[in-house]
């Protein structure tokens, strides 16, 4: 027998935003201050996309990982622009982290944001008629 599944849920999603606030020096203080998104049991990133909406007036790297894959590794941000991000989609059917961080020396203008869209297994907002 055919069973109608009519579970919907939402996407979900987590704006990082990067700036000259939490810039760090290098890629050892940025991964000690990084920006940490956890997800729950049964996530499923389906897709990250990385935006520079400022340009940043030095360098800027931004690298995104989490334990065991680095999906943008020192990727140049410095730039107005989309970013690639790859890897995608992943799932973790543990509680899992990625942190988000950016490196650079600029000192006095840039903005860029990484946003993580995600589901998680089981979970329904909504019935489907």
């Amino acid at each position: 027998m055919i069973r109608k599944f009519d579970d919907r849920q939402y996407v979900l999603s987590a704006l990082v935003k990067l700036g000259i606030g939490n810039m760090a020096a290098d890629a050892t203080a940025g991964a000690a201050d990084a920006q940490r998104i956890v997800f729950p049991v049964g996530t499923l990133v389906l897709r990250a996309s990385g935006h520079t909406v400022q340009a940043f007036d030095g360098s800027a790297a931004v690298t995104v990982k989490d334990a065991d894959t680095t999906y943008s590794n020192g990727v140049d941000y410095k730039a107005v622009g989309a970013k690639t991000l790859t890897g995608f989609p992943k799932y973790f059917p543990a509680v899992s982290a990625m942190d988000v961080f950016v490196v650079g020396d600029s000192d006095a203008t840039g903005k860029a944001f990484v946003n993580l869209e995600y589901v998680i297994e089981d979970r329904a907002n909504e019935v489907y008629e």
